[in-house]
């Protein structure tokens, strides 16, 4: 049987390396391809998430926004697809032709694979050891949709095939990937938090994330931090996955070859004519200069190289062995331990490998070849897996069991006697409205008309939050709670946006301010409560 030749695999490091310059190449109309598939994916799912997690109507439009979400993901998908084949074909020099048969061809193909990933990879990852081929089999099947001769049945085993070589680059680039990750999650984290401070600070703008920043800190705002995430990564490693597809092909076809040579020859028609131009410079200023001679020419050259500006740059002369001191014969021993340390760590890695020898690809055949690991080893490492699976199981198992049980609501004065009004984390919704004003009438009896104000105001907002004209969230402020009732009153037709805005300025001027809290104001709140009430309905 003949024997594919051995190809030089990349290390994880130099296959992103790789990858980065590749984008840096790619020109701007590639650039636009990924983004007009991506970008009115993200937004309308950021929508649909926004208005599924915080609208009260949500249940109303759940089945149009699904399918919105769903068509862009398609969309997404036949875009991405594009974009990966025409990142091959700049590999390649040989760009891919689309015809509208072909497009539509690559969205039903890629609809079709692409929508099983939102289940298999989340199973993958949670598994560990398959992860890597899973996840690059579905990027693999990108890059390969510019190949639309091919039949659906050999483009997948090509791209099973592809995403089984050289996994431990694999799995470095994706380590290095996710670090990447979470570096440019904590940067856009520090940006919104330290632009609006700064531009409140220099030019007084106002932003919401000034006025309250803890609001931020919500599921809505971690998705949007998400999405950019993935729109700065995406790119990267779909480019990764564009050269192993390429370097896979040259294994057997020499195309890589083939294109540096070609490039080579552009290069040292370049380089020649820049020699040419330097020879025919060198020998005028030869003839019009007369030359110099050579004991001169090194006096001159001593005397200039001794002057301040250039002795930092001449080389140190060597350190003799008695002169080398302590410190540095100790780090030279420890950087030769170190290097026997890496050298018995890669001895190591590579028996592994040669255990877990992946399967060779052949992309002419349309399909894998090769010897599989031993079975002795091949059913430990399912034994392994199985009995990881099992305990993950079981620990999931024994969380949601002891998970503790809500705690029951408040109800009656003997329970408001446990609430300490002057806990900030208080939220109305821990007591019913009736025991709100219970605790206001027993603050009024001991004096303190302040708590009583408090427990007044939790009240209203139980009671606004009842009739479902505000929604409440533990990071909401007043002035939010007033946007969110003027805006749904609206729809009542009940004008009571500005009761409860006299109500806010009430409560505010004696909870947070210097005013103290007289009976004056505690009717005043009270009437605007009643006022409530009656507009919108007990």
């Amino acid at each position: 049987m003949k024997r594919t030749p051995k190809f030089k695999e990349r290390s994880g490091v130099e296959i992103l390396e790789e990858s980065c310059q590749l984008l840096r190449d790619a020109p701007p109309r590639i650039l636009a391809i990924y983004l007009l598939g991506t970008a009115p994916f993200l937004l309308g799912f950021l929508y649909f998430w926004a208005d599924m997690s915080g609208s009260a109507f949500a249940q109303d439009h759940l089945a149009e926004g699904a399918l919105a979400v769903s068509l862009l993901f398609v969309w997404k998908s036949l875009w991405q697809a594009i974009f990966a084949s025409e990142l091959r074909g700049q590999l390649a020099d040989s760009p891919p032709k689309w015809s509208i048969a072909n497009v539509a061809a690559t969205a039903v193909i890629q609809t079709a694979i692409q929508s099983t990933s939102l289940l298999v990879i989340p199973v993958g990852a949670v598994l560990i050891l398959p992860f890597g081929t899973v996840f690059g089999f579905y990027r693999t099947s990108m890059v390969l949709a510019g190949d639309t001769s091919a039949k659906p049945r050999i483009l997948l085993r090509r791209a099973l095939g592809a995403a089984g070589l050289w996994q431990g680059q694999t799995w470095v680039a994706l380590a290095i990937a996710s670090l990447l990750a979470l570096l440019v999650l904590i940067n856009l984290l520090a940006m919104f938090l330290i632009v609006p401070q700064l531009l409140k600070s220099f030019f007084g703008i106002e932003f919401a994330f000034t006025r309250n920043i803890a609001g931020i800190f919500n599921l809505t705002f971690l998705m949007v931090l998400c999405s950019l995430v993935y729109l700065c990564l995406d790119p990267l490693l779909t480019a990764m996955y564009a050269l192993r597809v390429f370097y896979a092909d040259s294994r057997e076809s020499g195309r890589d070859l083939s294109v540096a040579l070609q490039r080579a020859r552009v290069a040292a028609g370049f380089l020649f004519c820049i020699l040419l131009f330097g020879f025919a410079t060198a020998v005028q200023a030869q003839t019009a200069n007369p030359a110099v001679a050579t004991p001169t020419l090194d006096r001159s050259i001593d005397q200039v190289l001794k002057r301040s500006e250039f002795v930092w740059r001449m080389p140190r002369p060597p350190i003799e062995e008695k002169d080398r001191g302590f410190a540095i014969s100790w780090l030279e021993s420890l950087s030769r331990l170190m290097d026997r340390m890496m050298q018995t760590v890669k001895e190591w890695a590579e028996w592994i490998r040669r255990w877990f020898e992946p399967l060779r690809y052949s992309p002419d055949a349309g399909g894998t070849k090769g010897a599989a690991p031993s079975t002795t080893l091949k059913w430990l490492t399912y034994a392994v897996g199985a009995v990881a699976a099992c305990a993950v199981a079981f620990l999931l198992f024994r969380l949601l069991r002891n998970r503790k049980a809500p705690k029951p609501v408040l109800a009656g004065v003997a329970a408001s006697v446990a609430i300490d009004l002057n806990d900030d984390s208080i939220t109305a919704d821990q007591m019913p409205e009736s025991s709100w004003l219970a605790l206001a009438q027993d603050w009024l009896a001991k004096g303190d008309r302040r708590m009583a104000l408090r427990a007044f105001h939790l009240a209203t907002l139980n009671y606004l939050a009842r009739r479902e004209l505000i929604l409440l969230q533990r990071w909401k402020s007043n002035y939010e709670y007033e946007i969110e009732l003027r805006r749904r009153a609206r729809a009542m037709g009940a004008a009571i946006g500005p009761v409860f805005a006299s109500n806010v300025g009430i409560f505010e001027r004696g909870w947070y301010g210097y005013h103290e809290v007289d009976d004056e104001a505690l009717t005043a709140y009270r009437s605007n409560l009643e006022t409530l009430r009656s507009h919108a309905g007990q």
